[in-house]
Order: structure tokens, then C-alpha cells, then sequence
């Protein structure tokens, strides 16, 4: 009999913090949910490798909608890092607990965003 994962698992992907202790997206994530002190972080991806795509307008929204209500025991793969090829087209994700934030891009404002108009409170 195969197994597709190897066996024994020793760690699972899931939870707030990898092995070597640092924190994970999803660990960000809960602090801005579960927080009221001001709370931002930063990550990002390859759009390729993202859950977010661009739209027709050129805004950056999830592929699949939905996902996020059902995403109970793992978390989207995203870095902590801006190295990237210079042609790489970037996803990146806020994650916060503020009610507006707004989006700079070298030193140039990409305009103000509002919370609200993230269901899944995931600045896009």
C-alpha cells in the first residue's frame, strides 16, 4: 500500500507558528481579529502561486471567492519577503485590524482602502 504523504508525519502544516517558532501568516491574522491594540502585517506571493488573481479592472481579488469561510486547518502559502524578479507580478495581503489603511508604492499612494470592503478582513 502507498501513502501519498510520507509516514510518520511529524509536524503538521497547521497552526500560528512554524517549526522553528516564528510566526505565520495566520498567526497575524487571528492577532487582528482577536486584538483591539492597532495591529498590520505584510505578506506577500507570486500570483501564480496565490489565492488572489487579477480581475478585469485590475484589482487583486480571491480566486475562489468562498475559500476563505471553509479554511479552518491551514493557511495560504505567503512570504515574508520582497524577493522577487524585477517582471514578477506580486500578490500582496495586509492583514490588520485598522478600519482604513492606505497603500503606498515607492513613496506613491495607491489610493485608501477600508476594511469593510474585505469580507474576509484581508486587505488586497
Amino acid at each position: 500500500m502507498l501513502f501519498e504523504d510520507p509516514w510518520p508525519v511529524r509536524v503538521q502544516p497547521s497552526g500560528i507558528l512554524n517549526t522553528a517558532g516564528s510566526k505565520k501568516g495566520s498567526y497575524h491574522m487571528m492577532k487582528t481579529l482577536w486584538n483591539n491594540e492597532p495591529h498590520i502585517h505584510i505578506a506577500t506571493q507570486n500570483i501564480e502561486k496565490s489565492l488572489n488573481k487579477i480581475d478585469a479592472n485590475g484589482n487583486i481579488v480571491a480566486k475562489k471567492p468562498e475559500k476563505w469561510k471553509h479554511a479552518l486547518w491551514e493557511w495560504q502559502d505567503v512570504n515574508e519577503h520582497w524577493n522577487y524578479k524585477t517582471d514578477d507580478m506580486i500578490s500582496v495581503e495586509i492583514y490588520s485590524n485598522c478600519d482604513e489603511i492606505e497603500f503606498f508604492l515607492n513613496e506613491k499612494s495607491l489610493g485608501k482602502k477600508k476594511l469593510s470592503d474585505f469580507e474576509d478582513h484581508i486587505y488586497k
